[in-house]
């Protein structure tokens, strides 16, 4: 069904393989596509990732594979890297990504691009306004409320303009929409309409299993609080129990790491079990963590809204 768009099948003779080009601001995603494609197609589907968050990766606790020579050929011929246009779009600008930036960007980059036999945006799908004109097809693997960066913004006009890029790409069969969650697959029909495919994330990347007998080793850790504003009554008793939640983005263990980078899969899997407070319908480490083996607890949405509730009632008082 990929790649049935692109006019290419598999068991074709001449098939030659497909050339890909990927804009991401997260390195999760993209990763477990790419390993999905060398699975399957081996070398045939070759993909050049771009990625804008590159300076921080490591506060997603993902270990960044190395790049491969067409990401770093890319790179030198496109003049450098985001970091060296700042004026275009990096990890603080893109918020801002509208026509103007967008023309700007194509106007740069063009040369290049036209090289691809097609695209690839996952987090997030606004960077499909990037490739629009290129009428190519178009693979979004939708992970995260798709009409980011305009849900932060408020930019209606904007908003409108990414679901008439979105809506045209399907109407001429070219997009190909997967989401990896129903929750986001909902939203993505109420906002524009389009029907995608839910298929969840594998996130095998990892090429990491749960050990058992390591694991009853080392206690259950809360891996990520980042978003989570929990009453302090709830907090303190968290602490109290031993599960201290680490600050930050960043998946250390208190003593296991140097708390300044991201602790590895290999450690961070093995433990009696990993616990969640999640600020999104699908966070990229719950299905790393899954696929691993990993003992996953996550909230009851009845605790979920109790701790709400007595958040909410505490800013009251």
């Amino acid at each position: 069904k990929v790649l049935m768009p692109f006019g290419k099948k598999k068991d074709d003779a001449t098939y030659v393989g497909l050339k890909l080009f990927n804009l991401d601001l997260h390195p999760a995603v993209i990763a477990d596509v790419k390993h999905t494609f060398k699975t399957l197609y081996g070398d045939k589907v070759r993909v050049t990732d771009w990625l804008i968050y590159d300076k921080d990766a490591t506060k997603y606790g993902f270990e960044r594979p190395a790049q491969t020579q067409d990401e770093i050929v890319f790179k030198e011929q496109a003049g450098g890297g985001f970091e060296k246009s700042p004026t275009l779009l990096n990890s603080e600008t893109w918020y801002g990504i509208d026509d103007d930036v967008i023309t700007r960007w194509v106007n740069r980059y063009k040369a290049d691009l036209v090289k691809y036999d097609g695209f690839i945006v996952t987090h997030t799908p606004v960077f499909a306004r990037l490739f629009e004109g290129f009428d190519k097809p178009l693979i979004m693997v939708n992970t995260c409320r798709y009409d980011q960066p305009y849900c932060f913004t408020g930019d209606m006009k904007e908003l409108q303009a990414l679901n008439t890029c979105l809506k045209t790409l399907d109407d001429k069969g070219l997009l190909i929409a997967i989401s990896n969650s129903k929750a986001d697959q909902d939203y993505l029909r109420l906002g524009t309409g389009i029907e995608s495919t839910h298929l969840p994330s594998l996130c095998v990347y990892t090429n990491i299993t749960l050990d058992v007998e390591t694991a009853k080793k080392h206690p259950a850790l809360i891996t990520c609080n980042c978003t989570l504003d929990m009453p302090p009554a709830t907090r303190l008793h968290l602490d109290e129990s031993g599960l201290v939640p680490q600050q930050g983005l960043r998946t250390c263990a208190a003593g296991e790491a140097d708390p300044k980078q991201a602790v590895s899969w290999g450690t961070l899997f093995q433990r009696r079990a990993l616990i969640h407070f999640p600020y999104e319908a699908s966070t990229m480490s719950l299905f790393e963590q899954y696929s691993a083996g990993a003992v996953v607890i996550v909230p009851s949405r009845r605790f979920c809204e109790e701790i709400m509730n007595n958040h909410q009632a505490a800013q009251r008082m």
